[in-house]
């Protein structure tokens, strides 16, 4: 089968943090490994107009094509208010009369309106929020040696180091693109610790276990119950004597616990924090929901998918997330050793949009096209194909480290940032 879409663009990350690392690149990865795993692992398919994982699908209304994507079993309840109608919700699967609702709503009422409700919805070749894939915010904070665009400055080499000898992470995040970027900087040495809620744990524990093994190993895991003011205090702790926070919650969420970025980087200028979102941080795209899937659908990939072969098509699985975790990987080490690049927002829509910008650079249209028909016509009905990585590290399991990391801190302790 031919390379996965943008698999070149993971390859050139993934060649970029090993120079920022300083060590030789692992024989294990390449950009093809880490697009395909999930869904070599997962037995998962490329069909047309459906993703591989099965949540997202592409809909024809009456304008226009929109990815639709119903991870969660409540979403499909919000169905006859994303239509506007009065009328039952389909039962949770059946995407025919999903089909039959949207037929005659144009895509910019289904995209507003399932925005507002917390869907992930994207119309087709949109390309929302900010340009750049990788945009320090207020950098008026950032300490006066930082650089203006993480994603082109400073040394490659990794000669410049922070006083750690390797990174603390705390890795908020979940489901695919924070975590492969913690397994990712884990692999460089870092330390990482996991944090979860302990009311809603991390999503993809439920999915295949052979993957989440993969990118949680080695990880310390902490536990939290996020309700109680005394364990946000724990966190807010965690979060100020760490070197990286790595989140891919939408702003608010945080800054409804007293959790605010922008006030605990200002307290503490060592710190890199990377914001995944699914379109950027700013308002109103910080309150839009994203997913890999519907997220390289905004970006503008199935347009071009639809120049090779004829239809708006997925490419790859979840194409936004292991591109996003590579990103973020090279923006929060980078960041370390600048000793800290304050608030990174790094969003899915804006990697793969500017990886589709690289690779028309590179090769053109007409070649670019011609590698998206190519894989697409080998692609369809089949998994693809990848060595299977060892798990070479214990995987904790939910809190497992929580009470050896709070007494941890406790004996080193340092002044408060937050």
């Amino acid at each position: 089968m031919p390379a996965l879409p943008l698999s070149t663009v993971a390859d050139t990350l993934l060649a970029r943090l090993h120079r920022l690392s300083g060590g030789p690149a692992p024989d294990d990865l390449t950009g093809q490994q880490l697009m395909a795993e999930r869904a070599a692992l997962a037995g998962l398919t490329f069909k047309p107009g459906e993703s591989p994982g099965g949540s997202c699908r592409l809909l024809t209304t009456r304008d226009g094509i929109i990815a639709l994507n119903l991870p969660r079993e409540d979403d499909w309840a919000y169905i006859p208010a994303l239509v506007q109608q009065y009328c039952p919700p389909p039962e949770a699967g059946d995407w025919d009369q999903i089909q039959s609702l949207v037929a005659g709503c144009s895509s910019g009422s289904l995209v507003i309106q399932g925005r507002m409700l917390g869907l992930a919805v994207s119309a087709s070749g949109e390309r929302s929020g900010v340009h750049a894939a990788i945009r320090p915010d207020h950098r008026a904070r950032l300490p006066a040696n930082s650089p203006t665009d993480q994603a082109t400055n400073g040394p490659e080499n990794g000669s410049t180091r922070a006083a750690r000898g390797s990174p603390r992470v705390v890795d908020l995040s979940g489901l695919w693109a924070g975590p492969l970027a913690s397994h990712l900087l884990w692999r460089c040495g870092a330390d990482v610790i996991k944090v979860e809620s302990s009311a809603r744990p991390d999503g993809a524990r439920s999915g295949p276990p052979e993957f989440y093994g993969l990118l949680h190993q080695g990880k310390r895991s902490v536990a939290l119950d996020l309700r109680l003011p005394s364990e946000q205090l724990v966190l807010k702790t965690l979060i100020a004597r760490a070197d990286i926070v790595i989140e891919s919650s939408r702003p608010r969420a945080l800054r409804q616990m007293g959790i605010i970025a922008e006030d605990i980087i200002a307290a503490h200028p060592s710190l890199t924090w990377v914001s995944i979102t699914g379109h950027g941080r700013d308002s109103p795209q910080g309150d839009w929901i994203g997913y890999g899937d519907d997220a390289g659908i905004a970006a503008g990939l199935g347009e071009y998918m639809r120049r090779a072969c004829g239809t708006v098509q997925f490419a790859g699985d979840a194409i936004a997330d292991p591109l996003t975790g590579i990103t973020v990987a090279c923006a929060a080490l980078s960041g370390w050793q600048r000793r800290g690049a304050g608030l990174v927002s790094i969003s899915l829509t804006d990697v793969v949009a500017r990886a589709i910008d690289r690779e028309l650079a590179i090769k053109g249209p007409s070649a670019f096209i011609g590698e998206l028909g190519a894989w697409w016509h080998e692609a369809q009905g089949s998994a693809p194909q990848c060595n299977r990585r060892a798990v070479t590290a214990p995987v904790a399991a939910l809190g497992e480290h929580t009470r050896e990391i709070i007494d941890e801190f406790a004996r080193h302790a340092e002044p408060t940032r937050c």
